[in-house]
This record gives structure tokens, sequence and C-alpha cells, in this order.
């Protein structure tokens, strides 16, 4: 019995050995299986990110121009184009001008009474005093601005307006 027990022994190991290669070997051949998924996937991950940061560079991403242009007119065109100058905007628009047409009056009284040093400038200074009179000038401003405030909110000239806003977006 010891000679039948010592020759069972060796291929019991043998058949433990072997069924432990082939079992080794099924492991190693997945792992290096799921090794190869691991690289190829993470190289289609490197290309992606690789699109991401191209599709987001100053050319396509937050800092495009174009991007952002096409954002803003998107919201800008409908509210320029239904865009209409109110009364009260109106009344606001007239104060205005006025205002600075009143400006313009004073400083050109200002520059014409400028102390002169020449016989021409001091003819010229004269002759712009007896003719011009500064009380008549600031009275017909308001008429001025009256005709101003109509032509610049005429329907025409928003619509030029409306236009030239549109294209320079």
């Amino acid at each position: 019995m010891n000679t039948d027990q010592t020759t069972s022994q060796p291929k019991r190991f043998q058949f433990i050995y072997v069924l432990l290669i082939l079992v080794l070997s099924v492991l190693l051949t997945a792992e290096g299986y799921f090794g190869y998924q691991v690289y190829a996937l993470s190289q289609q991950q490197k290309q992606i990110k690789e699109d991401y940061s191209t599709f987001n560079n100053i050319t396509f991403g937050l800092f495009s121009v174009d991007e952002w242009r096409d954002r803003i007119t998107e919201v800008v065109n409908p509210k320029v184009s239904n865009y209409s100058i109110t009364p009260q905007q109106k009344k606001q628009l007239y104060v205005k001008v006025e205002q600075q047409l009143h400006a313009i009056v004073n400083k050109a009284i200002a520059a014409a009474n400028k102390p002169q040093k020449s016989l021409t400038g001091k003819l010229k200074k004269f002759a712009f005093n007896k003719i011009v009179k500064a009380d008549q000038l600031h009275a017909q401003v308001p008429s001025f601005a009256q005709t101003i405030v109509a032509k610049a909110t005429s329907s025409r000239c928003q619509r030029k307006l409306k236009n030239i806003v549109t294209s320079k977006l």
C-alpha cells in the first residue's frame, strides 16, 4: 500500500499543479485582455479631452467673440426692433437737447467776447455784439430743440437708428 499511496500523491499534486497553471493562465489572459481594454479606453478618453480642449479654446469656447456676438445679437435684436421712444423719453430728450444748445450758444458768445488784441479781432467782436443778441439766441433755443427732437424721433430716423444698431452688432 505504501507504493500505491506514494504514486497517487504525486499524480494528485501534478493534477493540482496543472489545474493551478490552467486557472492562472486563464486569469493572466483575462488580465491581459482587461489591461488592453483599459489602455484602449484611456486612449479614447485622451482623444475626447483633446477634442473638448479644442472646442473650448479661445476660438470656440468661452472667449469666442463669434459665440458672444451671436448670443448678444439674439438678445438685442428683438429689443432693438421693438424699441420706440415713449413720450416721457421724448421730454427727457428735449430737455437734454435744449441744455446742450444753451451750452453751445454760451460757448459761442464767450468765444466771440474773448479779449482781442488785433484791430480785425476787435472789429469782429464789435460787429458780433451789435448784430447778435445773446437773449435772442437763447430765446430761439427751444424751437431749435423742438425741431431736433421731432427729427430724431421721427419713424424714418428711428428705422435708420435701428438699422445702424443691428448692423453694428
